[in-house]
């Protein structure tokens, strides 16, 4: 019964928003061309209730998984929990999706491509992990900026210290398709942008997000 509830209080605010339920998950998403906002009421592994998290997704990743990418901590500090009360928790769950409404909102605004890069290098740019330094890279491509190349660079150092196998595909990546093509930066953003036209006509081929149209 509680999921009901979850569905209902999550319908009510985020589909006059324009966002879509992926299949019969917990999962709701906003579709904003080259990245997704994923608004997920994750349920607890001790107790009926919900967690909030949400996150960006980036398009260009080549990943199946639709895995939260910005910020590097999505869940909320807050766990609404089911005691029984169908009322009370309808109205608690309504409180977290108006929540998961100002951050869908707040997040649409990284649909301007130069305000994205100044928060994605913000909390990107000075770390060393190979995912964070390839999305900080990969923005600088999308907007054309030339510290792409040095993020690219600082991805390939740092891939000598990789020990995570999931890495593996993107160093490969970088290696022999992105950095021969580094310092044209105009065909560096076709690049991504046939990413992620790719990615949208992988997930518009599945029935959980065939909302997600190739033509976007």
């Amino acid at each position: 019964m509680h999921n009901k509830i979850i569905t209902k209080a999550a319908d009510q605010t985020l589909k006059p928003l324009g966002l879509f339920k992926k299949g019969q998950s917990r999962v709701w998403i906003d579709d904003n061309v080259w990245f997704l906002i994923i608004v997920e009421f994750q349920p607890s592994g001790y107790s009926k209730g919900s967690h909030l998290n949400v996150a960006i997704h980036f398009l260009w990743d080549d990943d199946e998984n639709l895995g939260f990418h910005y910020p590097k901590m999505s869940r909320g500090n807050s766990f609404v929990e089911y005691n029984g009360d169908d009322r009370d928790f309808f109205e608690k769950m309504s409180l977290l999706s108006k929540k998961a409404e100002d951050k869908v909102k707040s997040y649409r605004k990284f649909s301007n491509v130069e305000y994205a890069k100044k928060y994605i290098i913000k909390e990107f740019g000075k770390d060393s992990s190979l995912q964070h330094l390839y999305h900080a890279a990969m923005i600088c491509a999308l907007a054309e900026d030339k510290k792409a190349k040095k993020f690219f660079e600082r991805f390939i150092e740092a891939s000598k210290y990789n020990t995570y196998e999931y890495n593996d595909y993107y160093i490969e990546e970088v290696n022999e398709r992105i950095l021969p093509m580094v310092d044209d930066r105009k065909l560096l953003k076709e690049y991504v942008l046939n990413k992620v036209k790719n990615k949208r006509y992988n997930l518009s081929s599945k029935p959980s997000t065939s909302f997600i149209k190739v033509d976007n």
